[in-house]
């Protein structure tokens, strides 16, 4: 229920429980439009019944109907209108009304000036860094996503579609913080901005059937770093989503936010986590503790924090029905035949990069321009890659030499800081410190943006996508030289861990994922640099005891850092000799195999069976589920049953 409905039930409490009669007809009306459940009525008819009616209608206006749905409180004024207490709504009605009559211009404005705001600047997608000048139709091209939501501790999960972000799930409670995680590409800024878009239509015409993002009043769309060095919401607000020259205090649109239903999406804040007190703030519920508030991430950026959240969804990769929407759908847009898209799905060799949609929108780009196709994840982006330095030097009048040297490797440099400092934003300030930085920016890896800041106007680029700055950054680490490589290596964090203190206000974690971008990135770029992958994994297997016996796994194990052997390992065409040789002299004796194992993961371990160790390597594995949602995990569990004997054995 919005904030307004609820100081209006509050401030009236006297009047209605000294008018209100709790007839029949009144409850009849209530749970018929599910303002109560028959808990609910249950539950007041004993208290009328063993008490007072007056205590039964505080026990509603107090703990039953503040807590339902935001259309709970109109629900209510019709449902005294139809049980001959018109009055009694009436009185509310013209509460709100003296309360409200001032701030109805100012709201109106606002959300207006919000939903010209996503309507021109979220209609449209640009998956290509190299021409920006290039989009793709939101509303053409969105696939409407499955999410799986947590519904226990034990991490038992059920489908549930996007209409369903917003209705009550383990509880009866309208969900106020709710999170979103998946791997990179995946599609939650999609999901964000789809989100806002749909908002900004104004209307869902019913077909939801649930609570949907039409049901707020205003919806706020931020990049988490947006609330760096921001006071509050109401700032960010004035500094990212209205014109410089727009009337309205700091004021007024804290009011307007406190008043109103609102939802506040705040996408990635894996790229922007480190201290963002107001973000911090807004998660905790320490400020707008009961406006919903969702969040997008990458995984394992937010485990010291899901206990804040009452409804946690994590995005899957797209099944064959959804790539082949996907693929079609782009043809579509392209205005070009789907059929060379819908046989690309076909190809085993790159089945795992089709179930990432910014994956499979490359793979469809790179499709158009060569026929060739690409089987690990590095592959694809060097090839975007190729692409993009040929563009740029036709456009520029270079050869590709020239823009390797004097473009590209000032922006392999300004990625590896980017990423450091967890962004995807580079200031004009940092680029001017390289000579020909215009050109630098003229790429394709940037977008030039203006921050709108009533201070300062601000020039600053942006990276289209956190993976590309990944890239780039295992570009420049590339090129290091071994030692300086293995010195940045060995800075890097390789165990998991989690401190919580409650009393000292410590809570503090790190899951070794965190660094697998880039080192998987680095892996495949290394890959005919046989000696220097060698050193690398030789690092990994000793940091994350790769060679150590295992726990025996149960359905809750989890792919730990143990793995991440395994994850890198996936990122090769071929396993070089001399890296098969250390893995062979330090191999595990035993690997474990289960549920939460990643797509990479079971790709790695392909990998590590076509070296056909001697003596073989036992394997635990849990079949359950193992193939669900995932294309790329029968052929492994298929590979192990005819191999048994020859690998190990597999205890089920």
């Amino acid at each position: 229920m919005e904030d307004r409905h609820k100081e209006c039930l509050k401030s009236n409490r006297d009047f209605l429980c000294s008018n209100i009669s709790l007839s029949t007809g009144l409850l009849a009306k209530l749970s018929e439009s599910g303002v109560i459940t028959d808990e609910h009525l249950q539950k007041l008819q004993n208290i009328k019944r063993n008490d007072t009616t007056k205590a039964a209608v505080l026990e509603f206006l107090t703990e039953v109907l503040p807590r339902r749905a935001p259309e709970a409180f109109n629900l209510f004024l019709e449902a005294l209108s139809e049980s001959e207490q018109e009055h009694i709504a009436d009185h509310l009605k013209k509460w709100l009304g003296d309360i409200c009559s001032e701030d109805a211009g100012t709201f109106k404005s606002l959300r207006a000036e919000l939903r010209s705001h996503y309507e021109r600047r979220l209609a449209s997608i640009r998956p290509m860094p190299w021409q920006q000048d290039i989009y793709l139709n939101l509303t053409d091209v969105f696939v409407e996503r499955q999410l799986k939501l947590k519904t226990n501790y034990k991490g038992d999960e059920r489908i549930v579609t996007m209409d369903d972000l917003f209705t009550p799930q383990q509880t009866k409670e309208i969900p106020r913080r709710l999170l979103i995680e998946g791997n990179p590409g995946i599609g939650k800024s999609t999901i964000c901005q789809t989100l806002a878009h749909e908002w900004g239509k104004q209307s869902c015409g019913r077909h939801c059937r649930t609570l949907c993002v039409h049901s707020f009043d205003l919806v706020l769309y931020f990049h988490a770093g947006d609330f760096i060095d921001e006071e509050s919401v109401a700032h960010a607000v004035q500094k990212h989503l209205l014109p410089s020259d727009y009337s309205i205090t700091t004021s007024e649109l804290q009011g307007i936010i406190k008043a109103k239903n609102v939802l506040i999406i705040v996408d990635a804040f894996d790229e922007a986590n480190a201290g963002n007190r107001t973000l911090d703030r807004l998660i905790e519920g320490d400020i707008l503790r009961h406006k919903t508030l969702l969040i997008t991430s990458r995984p394992n950026f937010l485990q010291n924090k899901l206990s804040l959240f009452d409804s946690k969804f994590k995005v899957e990769g797209y099944d064959i029905r959804e790539q082949l929407q996907h693929v079609e759908r782009y043809a579509a847009h392209q205005n070009i035949a789907s059929a060379p898209f819908e046989s690309m799905l076909e190809e085993e060799s790159i089945i795992d990069l089709c179930s990432n949609p910014l994956n499979l929108t490359l793979l469809c780009l790179l499709r158009e321009e060569d026929t060739q196709l690409r089987i690990t994840r590095t592959a694809l982006y060097t090839s975007i890659h190729r692409i993009i330095k040929q563009k740029a030097a036709k456009r520029l009048n270079l050869i590709e030499a020239e823009v390797e040297e004097s473009l590209l490797r000032p922006l392999y440099r300004f990625a590896f800081e980017a990423h450091r400092k967890n962004e995807t934003v580079v200031g004009e300030n940092d680029f001017k410190k390289v000579k020909n930085f215009q050109q630098v920016c003229e790429v394709g890896y940037l977008t030039r943006e203006l921050s709108i800041s009533r201070l300062q106007p601000e020039v600053r680029f942006q990276f289209t996508h956190k993976t590309f700055v990944e890239f780039l950054t295992a570009k420049h680490i590339a090129e290091m030289d071994r030692e300086e490589r293995l010195n940045w290596m060995q800075h890097l964090r390789y165990a998991d861990y989690r401190i919580r203190i409650k009393e000292l206000a410590i809570d503090d974690g790190f899951y070794v994922e965190q660094n697998e971008p880039i080192l998987a990135f680095l892996f495949g770029l290394l890959e005919e640099e046989s000696a220097e992958l060698t050193q690398m994994a030789s690092l990994v297997i000793k940091e994350t005891h790769f060679s150590s016996e295992h726990h025996p796994i149960s359905f809750e194990s989890s792919c730990n850092a143990s793995h991440q052997l395994l994850r890198l390992l996936a990122e090769l065409n071929v396993v070089p000799p001399e890296l098969a040789d250390v893995i062979c002299k330090r191999r595990p004796p035993l690997i474990n195999i289960h549920h939460y194992c990643s797509d990479s993961c079971m790709k790695g371990m392909l990998k590590l069976c076509n070296l056909r160790f001697q003596p073989p390597i036992p394997m635990n594995l849990i079949v359950r589920y193992v193939t669900r949602f995932n294309p790329f995990r029968a052929p492994l569990l298929i590979y192990i049953r005819l191999r048994e004997w020859d690998e190990g054995y597999i205890p089920y």
